[in-house]
């Protein structure tokens, strides 16, 4: 393999070859578009929001997504979901869930609900929430999963919860809705699909 020589640009060439100043190598790997991996689909920051909607965010295209969430709160408050279609909420008395929960106040606390209007994401009464959501076939006509690491603070009082839920109905849903129980909040979301291959 020829030398490239000193002084000479790093280039990558359509044969897999990389050339530094001075030397030449063969890559071994070559990154593809298409491989695996997590691809962006909305990032939306908010304002002194009492309810935050995502409309048009799961299709097809992906079977499970990551949502991660930042916010802080104008007074303590807790942060609910509820998934959407075609433009509205889904109030469905479907949802469902249990969780485990520890605190400054204690615990760790053990939760469960059933046939409830919506999902109660994060802990009242706290005035900063952080959450990673794994959701599972939001856009199919099966049940729809979510699974959550959740933590939130109010000065020197933390807290954090693991939370499994489940959506008891074969719907197909386009979004969802972060919901305050009292108050507004401020913050970001990130939506990001999976890809399936």
């Amino acid at each position: 393999m020829a030398v490239t020589p000193a002084g000479t640009p790093y280039v990558e060439t359509s044969d897999l070859l990389a050339n530094y100043p001075g030397v030449s190598l063969a890559l071994a790997n070559h990154i593809d578009e298409n491989v695996g991996g997590l691809v962006q689909i909305v990032t939306q920051s908010f304002t002194a929001q009492g309810t935050v909607i995502f409309n048009n965010c799961f299709t097809s295209t992906y079977s499970h997504y990551k949502i991660m969430l930042d916010t802080v709160s104008s007074v303590a408050n807790g942060i609910n979901i509820r998934m959407r279609v075609g433009g509205a909420d889904s109030s469905a008395a479907s949802y469902s869930n249990t969780s485990t929960t520890s605190s400054d106040d204690g615990g760790p606390n053990r939760g469960t609900s059933a046939t409830q209007t919506l999902w109660s994401l994060l802990l009242a009464n706290r005035t900063s929430h952080w959450a990673f959501i794994e959701m599972f076939n939001p856009q199919r006509a099966l049940s729809t999963q979510l699974s959550a690491m959740t933590g939130s603070s109010s000065a020197a009082n933390p807290s954090t919860s693991s939370s499994s839920n489940f959506f008891n109905a074969a719907t197909v849903f386009d979004g969802l809705s972060f919901i305050t129980t009292t108050g507004t909040i401020t913050g970001t979301v990130r939506i990001y699909g999976y890809r399936n291959s």
